[in-house]
């Protein structure tokens, strides 16, 4: 018997909403179809038609004309066990990989970071897998306060 996981959205709808639920963890605020482009290095037309398709799903929520307000619809442990796969195909398997993306962000003009925010800050000796494996409803691991 297939999975709801399996029947709701595909490997690559997966990817999305992943994508959709860590930016905006990280950044506070929702992507914008500029942004997932740039991500998957896909046309705007193939990033608003995946939006549309999310939308049509069920899958995500916004508001037409009115930017980074894509939601998800769509419980965390719907998608969470994608996390793991993404990140891996993304290379990510540490904090300090994730520090090195959100560093790349800040060099492209994309997240801002204050004078003494450092790559640094992301040694945390937290283990990434296990915290990507936690139950929803286990606290999120903090970084270093500033």
């Amino acid at each position: 018997m297939a999975s709801t996981m399996e029947t709701r959205f595909t490997d690559k709808q997966g990817q999305y909403l992943s994508f959709i639920y860590y930016y905006t963890k990280l950044n506070g605020r929702a992507p914008a179809e500029a942004d997932m482009e740039r991500y998957f290095a896909v046309t705007p037309p193939s990033v608003h038609q995946m939006v549309l398709t999310l939308e049509s799903k069920g899958l995500i929520e916004r508001t037409p004309g009115l930017g980074r307000s894509i939601r998800l619809r769509i419980a965390r442990e719907e998608f969470g066990p994608l996390a793991p796969m993404v990140f891996h195909e993304w290379g990510v398997s540490t904090t300090e990989d994730i520090g090195a993306i959100v560093f790349e962000l800040v060099g492209a003009g994309q997240l801002s970071a204050r004078p003494e925010d450092v790559p640094e800050d992301f040694v945390t000796g937290i283990d990434l897998p296990a915290a990507l494996a936690a139950p929803p409803e286990a606290k999120a691991p903090r970084f270093r306060d500033a």
